[in-house]
């Protein structure tokens, strides 16, 4: 990851590294009326418990994976 990246560019690139387990995730939801939305939510939840390497930086206008206009939270490594 750069230095400083977004949670949907941090989601991109782990679902790129790990399509395995990121498929296993998605489909752990399956039944969900919205399983993507689910795991990236939970995913962007977790950056959370990483302060010793990373810290938000503010949130900031995004696309999400189906390309519709979200807000995401921005990070730096620490």
């Amino acid at each position: 990851m750069p230095s400083t990246f977004t949670a949907h560019e941090f989601i991109q690139t782990l679902s790129q590294q790990h399509q395995a387990l990121y498929i296993e995730a998605l489909h752990h939801y399956v039944g969900s009326e919205e399983p993507f939305t689910t795991v990236h939510q939970m995913l962007g939840q977790q950056l959370h418990d990483f302060s010793h390497l990373i810290k938000k930086i503010g949130d900031v206008p995004s696309k999400n994976l189906f390309n519709k206009d979200s807000t995401v939270s921005q990070w730096e490594k620490v």
